[in-house]
């Protein structure tokens, strides 16, 4: 799925072979590190794919892909590698030569003055007790889906503040990017969603996700 959403993504936004290149180059390179640091974890390697695939999504040169690959496996590194993995990390010896810098925010698109168009729908999650997200939506009416997923799942949701009364496209775009974010659990993420919001032969796809990973980043979510 990563991979697809990677290769419409050139397709569709026409990057130049140059850069497509330099990115491949740079997210093999990720997952051959992250594939060192997580081992046989599944959820770890799928955590690293969907940092690389936003970054794809939000970065147009060499350097932002770098500083969030970087990111990528530094994130991996601090939650499921080893100290060696760690100290490995801070001395460089991954060749990313970041410490423990995080995502540049300065090499990413000029994607912080996006605003959502406005609507009546919104977008929630519902968030495990051990903080992973486990279910994303979108809904016209909060209080009556709130009620409904409690009584069917057994699940509580809460709006994403800056993402409620937009339009539903917006919200779609934003659902989407939460899936692929998050991973849905047939999949091997953490998602008890059954469905992606918007499939991957759709021919809004690409475009859908670079507008909803540049949402998310306006409104501070975390992750992006």
């Amino acid at each position: 799925m990563i991979t697809t959403a990677v290769k419409e993504s050139n397709r569709r936004n026409d990057f130049s072979p140059e850069y497509q290149a330099a990115f491949d180059a740079t997210f093999n390179k990720a997952m051959a590190d992250v594939s060192a640091i997580c081992k046989a974890n599944s959820q770890c390697v799928t955590e690293v794919a969907n940092s690389l695939l936003m970054a794809r999504l939000v970065c147009d040169n060499v350097e932002c892909a770098n500083d969030h690959a970087g990111g990528a496996v530094r994130n991996a590194a601090l939650r499921y590698g080893s100290m060696l993995d760690v100290g490995k990390l801070v001395l460089g010896d991954f060749g990313w030569l970041i410490g423990l810098k995080g995502p540049s925010n300065t090499a990413t698109k000029s994607i912080d003055a996006v605003v959502p168009n406005s609507g009546k729908t919104s977008v929630y999650v519902s968030t495990s007790v051990d903080g992973t997200t486990q279910y994303v939506g979108i809904t016209d009416n909060l209080e009556a889906r709130a009620a409904a997923h409690s009584s069917q799942k057994g699940i509580e949701i809460d709006p994403i503040p800056g993402l409620q009364n937009i339009s539903r496209e917006d919200a779609r775009a934003v659902e989407q990017v939460l899936i692929e974010y998050n991973g849905l659990g047939k999949n091997g993420g953490t998602l008890i969603n059954k469905i992606n919001s918007i499939a991957v032969k759709n021919p809004i796809y690409a475009q859908s996700l670079q507008r909803g990973a540049a949402l998310l980043k306006s409104v501070g979510h975390p992750g992006f």
